[in-house]
């Protein structure tokens, strides 16, 4: 399994103290909040009950698809006859209207494609009596929907595997390389040997894209949390879509590109950034800066993914307002989102040995450590460095090259 992260461009040593030359007129910040948005239910004939329809119960949410191919995927044996001959009867059946409903949840819900994945793995547990079959059917329908995707039986137990093409590193799961592909196990983080057929779909053609480039519409369950600064001065009162968060708990950890770029639930979106919005406007860029980063750095609480998960789990900004604790990286997802929305500044991450900060490139004068990124100025902002203002890296970190994440 992959544990390395990603190469990102070299960033600078921090430098503390550097004076540039400040403007002549101090910017100030003026945010611009999205209008309010209220969470709604999805409508349709996906999301009826209907005597021919078979329903899918979705991250909470329940859909209804065409079932012409219940039952039709039944394994006998292990042998490769019998599962050749299970495929071959799903290409006999009338299967069309199946994938028609996948192609219409996935446009309905704003799914990305790891989204689509998951549908399609639950509708073929559905429409299967058996866990074996349950594979073959996945990857008939993502072949038709597209996908890269193989299948594969273990070859220490009879157990059918699914591996798929995915667009960026994903961590934490055994895959193989295929024409300079890597195909992931995205269902277990255990390595094993197999056997596979080599032949493939002449309709697959698309990788997995991780990017969440459309806010899922998963609304059901909200649940509300409440945070505040340590002084009180600052409280941001957030209800957080349970149904969302199954969603974003199934993903795999991927590059972190794919947190920071993420859309945020619009309901989400609104509520912390309208709250935040009248606290920074009007303010210099610096005094607002120092604004957000004591609300991230004291308003929750710090835990490793390994306290919380047992596991790295690295968050989306809605995760934050939902789980009891974050870490650097959630913290840095979070800070970054509120800088670029609110002050409309540029932010990069910075990679350091096992710690993940943020530097931002000001308008005005900021005086303090530092990294330059494209022949520009990028002052460290650290939101795990509890109490520390905008400038101040960690004392171990002073010194150190960073490695710069820029998205």
């Amino acid at each position: 399994c992959p544990n390395a992260k990603p190469a990102c461009p070299n960033a600078k040593p921090a430098c503390p103290n550097a004076q540039p030359t400040a403007p002549t007129t101090k910017p100030v910040v003026v945010p611009v909040v999205p209008p309010a948005a209220k969470p709604s239910a999805p409508t349709g004939e996906l999301f009826t009950a209907s005597a021919d329809k078979q329903m899918v119960n979705f991250c909470g949410q329940k859909v209804y698809v065409d079932k012409s191919l219940k039952g039709v995927c039944s394994i006998g044996n292990m042998r490769e006859n019998a599962i050749a001959d299970a495929y071959e009867a799903m290409c006999k059946a009338d299967y069309k209207a199946l994938v028609d409903d996948c192609r219409k949840v996935k446009k309905e819900l704003n799914l990305n494609d790891w989204g689509i994945f998951l549908f399609v793995r639950e509708a073929s547990k559905t429409l299967c009596t058996d866990e074996n079959a349950a594979v073959v059917m996945q990857q008939f329908l993502l072949n038709e929907l597209g996908y890269k995707s193989k299948m594969a039986r273990r070859a220490d137990r009879n157990q059918m595997l699914l591996f798929v093409a995915a667009d960026c590193q994903v961590y934490g799961h055994p895959y193989f390389t295929k024409d300079g592909l890597n195909y992931y196990n995205l269902t277990s983080n255990e390595s094993c040997q197999f056997y596979m057929c080599q032949e493939d779909s002449p309709k697959a053609k698309s990788k997995l894209n991780m990017q969440v480039n459309h806010a899922p519409a998963l609304n059901a369950g909200m649940v509300n949390s409440v945070h505040k600064n340590r002084s009180g001065s600052v409280a941001v009162s957030v209800d957080v879509p349970k149904s969302l968060m199954e969603f974003y708990g199934s993903m795999p950890q991927c590059d972190y590109s794919v947190y920071v770029n993420a859309e945020v639930n619009p309901s989400v979106a609104s509520k912390v950034l309208s709250t935040l919005a009248p606290l920074v406007n009007g303010k210099g860029e610096a005094e607002a800066a120092n604004l957000l980063i004591n609300f991230v750095q004291t308003g929750f609480q710090y835990a490793t993914d390994q306290e919380q998960f047992g596991y790295e789990k690295p968050f989306f900004v809605e995760e934050l307002f939902y789980y009891p604790y974050c870490d650097c990286e959630d913290r840095s997802v979070l800070y970054s989102y509120l800088v670029r929305n609110l002050l409309k500044l540029d932010v990069v991450l910075l990679d350091y040995p096992n710690h993940i900060a943020t530097a931002v490139c000001f308008n005005e004068n900021v005086s303090g450590d530092f990294v330059t990124v494209g022949g520009k100025k990028y002052v460290v902002c650290d939101p795990t460095y509890i109490g520390a203002s905008i400038g101040k890296a960690m004392p171990q970190f002073k010194n150190v090259a960073a490695k710069v994440l820029k998205y």
